[in-house]
């Protein structure tokens, strides 16, 4: 039942903002498109193909966790107590119909149970349908009771008493042991009419499609021939080309090495820097999150487990860590511990020694999708808040922040400030006083990660920019582009000669690195493990050499 036909309790729906864009219905089954926006899963289906938004090409991905739970915790009035009237165009409450207001992930449950559902008398359907409440009683007084034997051919009806009485003269009690037998018979020969016609429909579904694939390959012979000649004079174009390029890079790079020269560090070697060691495989599901305490990398993922993986030994295998009933979205570690958040709304502490669960507690309302720690102080972030642990007293709740605009994504601490990012903003708060001190205005869309380093404040967005700051003086420098998708992670790495490279990861599948002297990405990477059709790793937690802690929830 879709929302034109539920009458909510309450205005969360409104304030939320659940609302498909398509159907401007409350979301059905709200699930991530290829786009990178939130539809119901049918809309996305009977959209033909393209982003309604942005006019690409788009299928769905994964489910949306974090709004699927937030439209689950809606109050609607159950739909046995409610009715349209005439001249109304929405539903209104029936003074008469069933009272109950229900959460909507618990409105399919209660309906089917729902005392005031309109049944059928299970004796016979002549009888008129009544409430669900009126059964017991109609069965007390029905007079179509059937005889057991009804299915075999028998034609007795009448009250259970007089039900009973004929069953002993029944002309089918004497056989009924045969007829059952010949009941299970039919029914497994049944079983086996399914299976063979499934079996025929799936070796028809095979026959259409290799008759299709016999068509393409025909029409695509016709064309192979007139491509070939196509692609010998784009090879001599082509030629051409790289040939300029090649000159324009080598240009490029001898001004580099020039200007590296001229600061005293070493000259850029991207093919030294950038090449991939190797791949941990084990999770079955995306990576969220990623931390690393004492030579071991702690992984998070939507399989709902944690698994840690020994860097010093190639070796050993990873080991798992359970316990969570949803999504981890976020790692940090302080000292011998580790802490994750997760859409099931709890923290959980473990020893990352052994590796077992020491405590776990509720920390939020809604998922959460970001942390870090600092002195003895844990910061969380969910939607529209911000809590603060004290590790030292057995983790209890300091402070809640005062209310964010949106879900805060990014959380790191550098200093005396803890930094936030959220809808369009990213905030610096004083560590002592826990008071906003300042609020950097960014238009690019939602923060979804944030980097600290010795001079900067960088932070990326959902409109696939990355803004700078002065740490010391907070005057914007400048945004850079280059991405065209989301940027998830960022995290800057200092080199002996003090030069500094950012290195941003983005939902295009590529890695980009700038040289923060310069303010511009210079070399872009493409990461075969950003490659979604290929690998279930998303970019969306980045630790390097503990300057930056980033988490996503969305």
């Amino acid at each position: 039942m879709d929302d034109g036909f539920m009458l909510f309790a309450d205005d969360r729906a409104a304030e939320l903002k659940v609302h498909c864009p398509l159907c401007k219905k409350v979301y059905i089954d709200p699930f991530i498109s290829t786009c990178g926006h939130t539809f119901c899963l049918k809309c996305i289906k009977d959209n033909a193909g393209e982003c309604p938004l942005d006019a690409i090409k788009f299928s769905p991905v994964v489910k949306n966790i974090a709004v699927y739970e937030q439209v689950g915790e809606l109050l609607v009035h159950c739909c046995y107590g409610v009715i349209l009237k005439d001249g109304h165009a929405h539903p209104v409450v029936d003074t008469n119909g069933c009272q109950a207001v229900i959460k909507i992930s618990e409105k399919h449950e209660h309906e089917e149970n729902c005392e005031f559902k309109p049944i059928s008398c299970p004796n016979d359907e002549e009888c008129p349908k009544m409430f669900r409440k009126e059964l017991e009683q109609h069965l007390q007084m029905c007079q179509n009771v059937k005889c057991p034997h009804h299915k075999y051919g028998c034609p007795f009806k009448g009250k259970k008493e007089q039900v009973t009485e004929h069953v002993q003269n029944c002309k089918f009690e004497g056989v009924k042991d045969y007829l059952q037998s010949l009941d299970e018979i039919i029914t497994e020969l049944k079983k086996d009419i399914i299976t063979k016609d499934s079996l025929i429909t799936n070796l028809q579904g095979t026959v259409t499609e290799l008759e299709e694939r016999l068509s393409d390959t025909e029409k695509n012979a016709a064309l192979t021939s007139k491509r070939l000649d196509d692609l010998e004079e784009r090879s001599t174009s082509i030629m051409k080309a790289v040939s300029s390029t090649t000159d324009n890079f080598e240009f490029v790079m001898s001004k580099l090495t020039l200007v590296e020269h001229q600061l005293g560090t070493n000259p850029i070697e991207p093919q030294l820097l950038f090449k991939c060691q190797g791949t941990f495989v084990g999770h079955k599901g995306p990576v969220w999150s990623l931390c690393i305490s004492n030579d071991v990398l702690f992984s998070a993922s939507s399989d709902n487990t944690i698994k840690s993986w020994n860097l010093r030994s190639i070796y050993e295998g990873p080991r798992t860590m359970t316990g969570h009933d949803g999504i981890i979205l976020a790692v940090c570690s302080k000292d011998n511990y580790l802490y994750s958040g997760s859409s099931d709304k709890t923290i959980k502490v473990w020893d990352t020694k052994t590796l077992s669960l020491v405590s776990s507690f509720v920390a939020h309302d809604d998922p959460i999708c970001s942390l870090t720690t600092h002195e003895n102080k844990l910061y969380s972030g969910s939607l529209r808040s911000i809590k603060v642990w004290d590790l030292s007293d057995d983790n209890k709740l300091l402070k809640v922040l005062p209310t964010q605009n949106h879900w805060v994504r990014a959380l790191a601490v550098s200093g005396k400030y803890l930094y936030s990012g959220s809808y369009r903003a990213v905030k610096i708060w004083d560590l002592l006083s826990m008071e906003v001190a300042h609020v950097l205005q960014c238009n690019g869309g939602s923060v979804y990660s944030l980097a600290l380093t010795s001079r900067y404040i960088v932070c990326g967005t959902y409109e696939n920019m990355i803004h700078l700051w002065d740490i010391n003086t907070l005057a914007e420098i400048t945004s850079l582009s280059g991405h065209v998708g989301t940027v998830y992670a960022l995290a800057e790495l200092s080199n002996p000669g003090g030069q500094s490279r950012l290195f941003s990861a983005s939902y295009d599948k590529t890695i980009r690195v700038g040289i923060l002297v310069f303010f511009m990405l210079v070399i872009p990477y493409l990461v075969p493990g950003l490659e979604y059709g290929s690998h279930d790793v998303r970019p969306n937690d980045v630790t390097a050499r503990g300057k930056c802690h980033v988490s996503n929830c969305e």
